[in-house]
């Protein structure tokens, strides 16, 4: 199976030591799945971002985005852009399956959790508009310790293996 990761700096491998302990490498040990990082730092749900990969057509899509928009100036903002990303996200790859992380626990000190269920709230709704999209609460794949995390939000390895873990069962409970 080819999979497209389509993330930001926590995909890109930010966090731990070594660029193998990412989660995203873990995970393609776990499924022997032949994957294509497009993980960048600071990436947005913003449809721009969006091209078609020459040379690689995936059978499967996953996305794990959302938290560089937590502190967005105007939170409809961040509405209206996650509803143009997965609009042109289903444009590009019609027939595919997709699994969407909305996301992680966040250390920050001061952290508004209202504001954070809300982006994923909208995430939620959105995605229910897709009969190919499968929506992981990414809220719920790690332990909520600033342990797992080398600076509050980044997984460092320890968390990056149990993020990995949480995220291989969830792609076995969707058949994905």
């Amino acid at each position: 199976q080819k999979v497209l990761v389509i993330g930001d700096s926590i995909t890109q491998g930010y966090g731990p030591l070594f660029s193998s302990g990412s989660y995203f490498n873990v995970l393609q040990r776990l499924t022997g799945y032949n994957m294509l990082n497009q993980g960048i730092g600071g990436l947005r749900c913003e449809p721009a971002s969006l091209t078609a990969v020459d040379g690689f057509e995936p059978d499967k899509i996953i996305t794990f985005l959302g938290t560089n928009w937590y502190d967005a100036a105007d939170i409809y903002d961040y509405e209206n852009a996650t509803i143009e990303f997965y609009k042109k996200l289903t444009e590009l790859y019609p027939d595919k399956e997709i699994l969407s992380i909305s996301p992680i626990w966040r250390g920050d000190d001061g952290l508004d959790k209202k504001r954070f269920d809300w982006c994923i709230d909208i995430v939620k709704r959105e995605l229910n508009r897709y009969d190919n999209i499968r929506f992981v609460d990414g809220f719920t794949l790690m332990p909520h310790v600033e342990e797992c995390c080398c600076d509050k939000l980044h997984p460092n390895e320890y968390g990056c293996l149990l993020l990995a873990q949480s995220i291989y069962k969830e792609i076995k409970k969707f058949k994905f």
